[in-house]
């Protein structure tokens, strides 16, 4: 499932807006060629700045929340100086996933939980993610943290997510030149000549 953020919701809306702005305007009869292209020209460009704008913050709102989630699943709020410590340690020393297996093994067979965790960062920094599932498995508040955290990374990984996010810029409407300058000469004669619009607003009002 995607990340839900009312930016996302935003930018659904800016497209919802646009199809809509671009069907009716189509149909009415009472338009020439030309004045429908402005209208359509101002609506897409006005849609695409909102979208991107909704996707900036989303993207700034779903990369606090996976900081938060990696905060969860890795720190060790306990004791921050010497989990730093033996991070630092567990770095130098650990540098295969062998390496980090027979680390994980002393630390837990000593009860050493902050050794533990560290091999368990550092597994998890390295791609070992045997040794990641392995520490997982046997603590289940960080084996529940690290699953949130694969959860939040896949949400936005979908094949439905990639090809049809609300996200996306919108699509071109028919009729419309492909070439920026030219969009943008639409739209301000749309602006300038304030031509009948098809949802009945004030002038000005778009």
């Amino acid at each position: 499932m995607a990340h839900e953020t009312t930016a996302r919701d935003r930018a659904a809306a800016a497209h919802r807006a646009l199809a809509q702005s671009v069907e009716v305007t189509d149909g009415d009869v009472r338009l020439t060629d030309s004045a429908k292209n402005a209208i359509k020209a101002h609506a897409y460009l006005k849609a695409r700045a909102q979208v991107a704008d909704a996707r900036r913050e989303h993207e700034a709102v779903v990369a606090a929340q996976r900081r938060e989630l990696e905060r969860n699943a890795f720190g060790y709020p306990a004791d921050p100086d010497r989990f730093r410590d033996a991070l630092n340690g567990a770095s130098e020393r650990i540098t295969t996933r062998t390496q980090a297996a027979a680390a994980l093994r002393r630390a837990e067979r000593t009860g050493d939980d902050l050794a533990a965790h560290a091999v368990f960062v550092i597994a998890a920094e390295k791609g070992f993610g045997d040794i990641v599932d392995s520490y997982a498995a046997r603590h289940p508040e960080s084996g529940s943290a690290l699953q949130r955290l694969r959860d939040h990374d896949a949400a936005a990984d979908t094949v439905a997510e990639k090809l049809f996010s609300p996200l996306r810029p919108p699509q071109l409407p028919r009729g419309l030149p492909p070439n920026e300058d030219r969009l943008a000469r639409l739209a301000a004669e749309a602006r300038a000549s304030d031509p009948p619009n098809p949802f009945g607003l004030p002038a000005g009002s778009r």
